[in-house]
């Protein structure tokens, strides 16, 4: 037999449930003299609605994180269907290693390849979150930067600590400088001149992005000094340590909230389950997923193939990146710094594409993907470097070191400034081709 309809309107400030009628036939109006349930505890003890509170009870726990569409919303967020088609590239860049086609169509064949993955990846990691509690929250944090931890990885296990740096590097650069700068540009584009409030935002992490371009500066230029090397090995290591138990302090500091956030979204799923008729079944069946919402044992399955394919596709970029540039007569570090983190930054420059533009989401997601490379990928390598006595450090290059210390200082310049969004993009961008001209000269 099916559940009675149920009508959600509003009384005052509370919001209350009427059953609009009953198995015997009755029928109550907002105004009348009606059974009003205002709680799930009164809609147990109804004997007319003791079906509808048992399925209730059951899909409350199911804990559906309701987030707006701007950021990862289930309507707003799907994987376009030309980056679907896009993986035909990672299929024929894993041919191109294995019948080894050359460096070459190996390196842009598996560059395009992790475009999908990646995308897909987020939604996949983004399904599971969804139908699991928000302690998963910060599981998915970590790998929306998955393919800056492969492409790292891969690097730091073939010895090439120069591309791992770079890369490194230019990802930090990348999402403070081009992502935001893209946004800009896209909202000048379609005629909007709201500026996101990004005051909040660069007070909370400017002190951050300080301290990582610290960990930077100070090693290299100590490397440059009359210091031995080792000093400068060993320094790197503390700083590795310094920045590691920070972000660990900054999660511990963070999981009060995301309990609280948990706690008022089993309330509010409660109010959910009556508002989507689409996830509204019989209540002898009890509450299925919506049809656009994954299951997560299947998206457990599809994001662990999903994975798969692009720790093969970042070994089989990093493999051949010296023949792509040599190919390209290029030096290999403008190749990591400038293009590589375009790839790592896949997930960033989609939300730019379905952000609102009242609304700083897509700014918001690249600068914490800039904080979490420079507070736990960037360390975390140091750290297993020297777990196995390789020589890695926070010493980079003159020119790359200036990078990161002028990106910190040129974001907070420019999102502090009144001017109009056109000038404030561009300005970022162009920051970020100076920079990159900067790399190519420092090895001509």
């Amino acid at each position: 037999m099916g559940s009675p309809a149920v009508d959600r309107t509003e009384i005052g400030e509370a919001s209350t449930l009427i059953p609009r009628s009953g198995p015997h036939g009755g029928a109550y109006v907002s105004g009348q003299s009606s059974p009003i349930v205002e709680s799930v505890d009164q809609v147990r003890s109804s004997s007319l609605t003791s079906r509808i509170s048992r399925t209730s009870d059951r899909y409350a726990s199911m804990v559906i994180r309701r987030e707006s569409t701007v950021s990862y919303g289930d309507e707003a967020y799907r994987v376009p269907l030309s980056l679907k088609y896009m993986l035909v590239f990672a299929l024929i860049g894993a041919v191109a290693r294995i019948r080894s086609w050359g460096p070459f169509p190996v390196f842009w064949f598996n560059a395009l390849g992790l475009v999908p993955l990646g995308v897909l990846q987020n939604h996949f990691t983004k399904s599971l979150t969804n139908a699991k509690a928000t302690g998963l929250f910060l599981f998915h944090t970590i790998l929306r930067n998955a393919v800056e931890f492969a492409i790292a990885i891969s690097s730091l296990y073939m010895a090439k600590y120069s591309v791992l740096k770079a890369f490194l590097l230019g990802s930090i650069v990348c999402n403070q400088l081009v992502v935001p700068g893209v946004h800009y540009v896209m909202l000048s584009f379609e005629g909007i001149e709201v500026e996101p409030d990004t005051e909040q935002l660069m007070s909370e992490s400017s002190m951050l992005m300080l301290l990582i371009c610290t960990s930077f500066v100070v090693p290299t230029a100590v490397s440059f000094s009359m210091f031995d090397q080792n000093r400068v090995l060993w320094l790197s290591r503390i700083c590795a340590c310094l920045l590691l138990g920070l972000y660990e302090c900054i999660l511990i500091s963070e999981i009060p909230r995301l309990i609280n956030r948990d706690e008022e979204q089993q309330v509010d799923s409660v109010n959910d389950f009556f508002e989507d008729e689409e996830i509204f079944y019989d209540a002898e069946i009890g509450a299925r997923p919506a049809p656009n919402e994954m299951r997560p044992s299947v998206a457990a399955i599809l994001l662990i193939l999903t994975m798969t394919a692009m720790c093969f596709s970042c070994s089989s970029l990093v493999s051949s990146i010296d023949g792509a540039a040599m190919a390209l007569r290029l030096p290999v570090d403008l190749l990591a710094f400038a293009a590589l983190p375009f790839l790592g930054n896949t997930t960033e420059f989609v939300n730019v594409g379905i952000s609102d533009a009242e609304t700083r989401n897509s700014i918001e997601n690249a600068v914490g993907s800039a904080i979490l490379v420079g507070l736990l990928i960037y360390p975390s390598m140091v750290v297993v470097a020297w777990v196995f006595d390789r020589p890695f450090t926070f010493s980079v290059s003159l020119t790359e070191a200036v990078s990161v210390f002028m990106t910190c200082a040129i974001s907070n310049y420019v999102y502090g400034k009144e001017s109009t969004i056109w000038i404030k993009g561009t300005g970022l961008i162009t920051a970020f081709l100076v920079f990159c001209v900067g790399v190519a000269f420092q090895h001509i």
